[in-house]
This record gives C-alpha cells, sequence and structure tokens, in this order.
C-alpha cells in the first residue's frame, strides 16, 4: 500500500532568560555496528509471518476519541496515548480509559499547546511539556491528577525520561541566538533544576534549517533502553545512565548529502526527493532491527538481522496474506513486553476481514470504521 507523505511545518518563536550552570560536554565513543547493503526494493513483502506472529492485541474503547496519535508509550500495565487535539489519555491493558488529560488554558495544571510527554517512573508522573508556557506540567501517572509544573530554560522539540535523568531534544537556537550554553541538540538534567550534560553542539546549517516534517521525534523507547537519533544524522545513539554511546550506523541508501541540505529546500520537497533522510521508528527486539525513512515521496520500512548483518527487507510495501499466525500487519510504533507494536487502523481491519473472517480474532471481528486503532503486538519468531 502506497503511502504518501504529506506534512505541515510549525514555526513556533519563543524568548528565553535563563541562565545554564552546567556546560560541560561529553562526547560518544565506542563503535557502532554498522547497518549496510541497504538496497529499496519495488516488491511486496508478503512473508513477514516467517518472521512476526500476532501475540496479543488491545481493542481501545471508543468512549474518547483519537485523533491522529504522535506518540504511545506503554509501561507496566498501562498505554499512554498523545494525539494531535492534543490530550493524553491513558488505557489500562484491557482497552479502558483510566483517565486523560486534556485540560486547555492557561491556569493551575492547564496547558495551551503540547509538544510531547515523557513518564518518570521514580516520580510516578506523567510529564508534559507545554512549549507555549515553556513548562513542564507534573501529573499522576495513577489517575491524572495535576501535581505541579516547573518552568524550564530551552524551547526542546522533544522530551524523554529513562533512568534517573530528563533529555531534551533541541535542534534550534533561534529562540536564544546569544546563549552559547544552549547550543547543544540534546540537553540531560535531574528534575529540571539543572543541566548536567550536553551533546552534539550546534551545526550552524542544521540548527538554522525550520524542518517541520512528520516523523522527526529523535527518542525510541526499548526494554531497557533509549535510543536517539539526531536530524539528517544516521548513527543511532543509546542512552543510559553511565552515558550516551553509538550502537547502530545505519548507511541509508543515497543518504541526503549536507549539499542538499544547505540548500534548505522545502520539507516536502526533501521527503520527495530522491534521496533517504528522516531516519525514524527505531526498534530492535531479540536480534531483529527495525526502523524507517523516506525517499521519493513514500516510507520506507526496513527490518534487519543483527546476527547475521542481514537485510530481511526494505521496501514500501508489507502485506501479507492474513493467517491465523498474522491476520493484521501494520507499520511498528514502539515495544512492550519483548514484542514489537503497532497501531492498527480499524479501516485496514475491516478491509483485510472481507474474505478471511475465519482467521480473524473475535474481537476483531467487531471492529468499526468509527472505532479507534487496535494495538497488535508482534512476537520474533
Amino acid at each position: 500500500m502506497k503511502k504518501y507523505i504529506g506534512l505541515s511545518i510549525i514555526l513556533i518563536l519563543f524568548s528565553c532568560n535563563n541562565k545554564v550552570r552546567n556546560t560541560r560536554t561529553a562526547s560518544a565513543k565506542e563503535n557502532p555496528q554498522l547497518i549496510d547493503n541497504l538496497k529499496i526494493s519495488d516488491s511486496t513483502y508478503y512473508d513477514i509471518n516467517n518472521l512476526l506472529t500476532l501475540d496479543e492485541y488491545i481493542i481501545l474503547d471508543s468512549d474518547v476519541p483519537l485523533a491522529k496519535i504522535n506518540r504511545v508509550i506503554i509501561t507496566g500495565e498501562q498505554i499512554f496515548i498523545f494525539d494531535s487535539q492534543p490530550k493524553i489519555v491513558c488505557y489500562n491493558y484491557s482497552g479502558q480509559v483510566e483517565f486523560k488529560i486534556s485540560n486547555k488554558g492557561k491556569g493551575v495544571g492547564e496547558f495551551v499547546n503540547i509538544v510531547d510527554f515523557s513518564i518518570d517512573k521514580k516520580l510516578k508522573s506523567v510529564k508534559v511539556y507545554d512549549s507555549s508556557l515553556r513548562k513542564v506540567l507534573y501529573y499522576d501517572m495513577g489517575d491524572g491528577r495535576f501535581k505541579y509544573d516547573r518552568k524550564i530554560a530551552i524551547a526542546p522539540k522533544a522530551i524523554a525520561n529513562f533512568g534517573s535523568y530528563d533529555y531534551y531534544y533541541n535542534p534550534y537556537n533561534f529562540n536564544y541566538p546569544d546563549s552559547k550554553e544552549y547550543h547543544f541538540s540534546l540537553l540531560k538534567s535531574r528534575d529540571e533544576k539543572e543541566f548536567v550534560d550536553k551533546f552534539f553542539p550546534h551545526d550552524p546549517l542544521i540548527s538554522s534549517y525550520l524542518f517541520g516534517g512528520g516523523g522527526e521525534s529523535p527518542f525510541f523507547y526499548g526494554e531497557d533502553e533509549l535510543l536517539f537519533v539526531r536530524r539528517f544524522e544516521t548513527t543511532v545513539y543509546s542512552i543510559s545512565n553511565e552515558g550516551i554511546f553509538p550502537i547502530f550506523d545505519i548507511k541509508l541508501p543515497n543518504a541526503v548529502p549536507k549539499s542538499y541540505i544547505k540548500k534548505k529546500p522545502n520539507p516536502v520537497e526533501l521527503m520527495n526527493s530522491q534521496y533517504s533522510s528522516v531516519l525514524t521508528d527505531i526498534y530492535r527486539v531479540k536480534d531483529i532491527l527495525y526502523f524507517s525513512f523516506t525517499n521519493a515521496g513514500y516510507w520506507i520500512s526496513t527490518f534487519y538481522d543483527l546476527s547475521t548483518s542481514r537485510v530481511i527487507y526494505c521496501g514500501k510495501r508489507i502485506w501479507p496474506e492474513p493467517s491465523k499466525e498474522l491476520p493484521v500487519y501494520y507499520p511498528l510504533r514502539g515495544i512492550s513486553k519483548g514484542r514489537f507494536f503497532s497501531l492498527v487502523s480499524p479501516s485496514t481491519i475491516i478491509e483485510l476481514r472481507k474474505n478471511n473472517e475465519s482467521v480473524f480474532p473475535e474481537k476483531m471481528l467487531d471492529v468499526e470504521e468509527a472505532d479507534n486503532p487496535v494495538i497488535a503486538f508482534y512476537s520474533v519468531k
């Protein structure tokens, strides 16, 4: 199924009046595993059922309709979904709504514009970053109750929490051109009190290129790791309390060159170009690595066997014949309990089950067009 890319450019201007205490930078070390020999296939991958099997699925309650989904974080027995309305909805593993965070406004416990969120298990909090008010709001991850908020000095485009630290993706510096202490792509803090580490000094070319394309989130949660990749880069880093280290060096076919970036093309032009870019959705289960990127107006899905350094598939279309083991497949969005997961649209389920009802689980037969997406969990064989 061809997927042409649609996106919008969001330009938000900020101001800055705070100072960072810690100016130490950290450099990566170790040698990443090379991921190469990637060639984009025009053929459809029908045999993914030899790789994955549907292990479990969750029908999400439709009482709270979801808009376009930006991020999903699954932790323990809770599923947190951030959509474009914006709001954050928490579900249990039965698909029932536990609570939602949707209180827009400028009052206590309210937000104007959610850019991203994270889950802090240590503080048992949902951390919500409001770009308009330049603050992080804390909500109880058990019941969604507002706890408190904190102002932050920078204007990140994404946030994440892992271990004992918070991480901020900070690709632009036009908000604070003279505050050189903020001119880093990744900043690390503890309880938002100070930045204890900074990584990747800004490249003047990249930091001035306002790119609002979809799929630009740099953080990807694994089972025991947080992966990170910078804009227009192909080195993937693993983040832990010990530091940040390169783990994969992905050689995209015909990767976008700096000479092309210098022209600052319209994001649509870039993503529809002959060049490969926007590396995203990077997840691994066992020895199977999955990621996607854009090329010639398509999202290219890739499965790679890390144990044998072999490309399983790299192409535009994965469309298996529905079977008991794998009645439906959809592009991957994360990992939970040692399994990949995806958000399957109701329309896809309805279309596939027309001539294949016998292979679909009972509850999927009741899915209707107006329902929320179904979360499908895939085990690696």
